[in-house]
Parts: structure tokens; sequence; C-alpha cells
């Protein structure tokens, strides 16, 4: 059986499991339990839903903490449209931190 020469299409999702075992590994670390770690997560902001690459939430304390991650798997580094557009979700779906995942 002959090998294919056409490379694999990187869609970015084997890089959002990658970035998402990392967090789980580190919060399972951290003893927490009550943490939902999440891949591909639609969230409705103040005008529009948002795709979301990895997402958590947790209470402690009694306080609610959100994270939402956006993983880019590019060969180059990424572009500030990106970014720009990542900060401008998280500033749509309100109290919620974020964190922009890259290998470059």
């Amino acid at each position: 059986m002959e090998k294919s020469n056409t490379p694999k299409v990187n869609n970015g999702k084997d890089y959002e499991v990658f970035v998402q075992q990392v967090y789980k590994f580190l919060y399972a670390a951290e003893n927490l339990t009550d943490i939902d770690i999440q891949q591909n997560v639609i969230l409705q902001g103040n005008s529009r839903k948002h795709q979301i690459d990895v997402y958590w939430e947790f209470t402690h304390a009694g306080v609610r903490y959100q994270t939402a991650v956006e993983c880019k798997d590019y060969a180059t580094p990424v572009e500030a449209e990106k970014i720009e557009a990542f900060a401008t979700a998280l500033h749509d779906l309100g109290n919620i931190r974020g964190i922009f995942a890259s290998r470059e």
C-alpha cells in the first residue's frame, strides 16, 4: 500500500485538544474537583455568540471563574488582528479571563 504524498491539512483541532489536556493536567494538580474543561464551546455574549476553542469554569469561595482560550496552530506568528478579535470577543462576553495559546 502506497502512502499518500498529500500533506495533512492542519485544522488546529489537534492543538486545541493538546491545550485542553494541558489545562486538565494543571488543574488536577491543584486538586480542583468542580472544574469542567471543554473544547469548542459556544458562549452568548452581549451582542452575539462566540466560538471558544477551550473553555473552563469553576466556583471557589462562592465566586464563579470563567476562562476562554483561543488556540492558533500556525507556522508563522499570529497576526495582531486575530488577537484583537479575541480581545473584542472577551469584552463582549463580559466577566471572563482570556488566554491566547499559539505555537509561534
